[in-house]
């Protein structure tokens, strides 16, 4: 569902709602929940489960019956959501350029290179993929989607500034990891871009802004930050084995 993209009065928008409107599109923030959602809403989870239940890899996770399941479950939340959240109304030419537009990103993302998880012994340290997830994770979300358009800079310069740190990340992770990708190294990078999520926990709970309860997030935080870092040992083990047993290249 992507109402919020086209919506000005959708609840979570705020200053987007009329920052980066044009042509009854909301494209700071549609720009913003992309990258957001590819990284902590497909990426990491999948990459994630691929490194706690490696033999998944190469298998579905659903069968027939799950997948019509859910097909049918998100089209009812579609449905609910586009009739029922709010009264703003999709225009068909809205509808089919936003059809039109997953199909090119689905196309581009099937095309992209990539590298293989699980290449070892050759690639770069995972604490520097960590420190590049971490300064990313803070520079897309606190500084070029919240700064930036808080203090009126350009929409265009905004959009441009998205756009160019985007092209920027893919090119230096794929730089840095020209001569292999390890399980650690996804879970570093992954571990980093979490580390935003991680200090907005602790401030939101120390801060209490709002009407809002924000009592547990630290406890949270703080759980899955043990739960990554027992992860990584457990991927470091893996990998040793790995080494010895000669295996390697195994496709996220």
């Amino acid at each position: 569902m992507v109402k919020s993209f086209f919506d000005p009065s959708w609840p979570d928008l705020g200053l987007l709602g009329v920052y980066g409107r044009w042509m009854g599109v909301n494209w700071v923030w549609a720009e913003w929940l992309t990258i957001y959602h590819a990284i902590y809403s497909i990426t990491i989870p999948i990459l994630l489960i691929e490194l706690l239940f490696p033999s998944f890899r190469h298998s579905y996770y659903l069968g027939k019956r799950g997948l019509a399941f859910f097909i049918g479950l998100i089209t009812f939340v579609v449905i609910f959501g586009h009739i029922y959240l709010t009264p703003y109304r999709l225009t068909l030419v809205e509808l089919l350029s936003c059809f039109i537009a997953i199909a090119v990103l689905t196309y581009l993302a099937r095309s992209i290179r990539y590298r293989r998880l699980g290449d070892f012994g050759r690639g770069i340290k995972t604490y520097w993929l960590w420190v590049l997830g971490t300064i990313s994770g803070f520079t897309y979300f606190i500084f070029i989607f919240n700064s930036l358009p808080s203090n009126g800079v350009p929409v265009m310069i905004t959009l441009a500034i998205g756009l160019g740190y985007t092209g920027l990340m893919a090119g230096l992770v794929l730089r840095a990891t020209r001569n292999g990708l390890s399980e650690s190294n996804g879970l570093g990078l992954a571990s980093g871009f979490l580390s935003l999520l991680f200090f907005i926990d602790f401030v939101m709970e120390t801060s209490k802004p709002g009407n809002k309860n924000y009592t547990g997030e630290m406890v949270v935080a703080i759980a899955f930050i043990i739960f990554l870092v027992q992860l990584y040992k457990k991927v470091q083990r893996r990998g040793l084995v790995n080494q010895v047993n000669g295996q390697h290249h195994m496709p996220l």
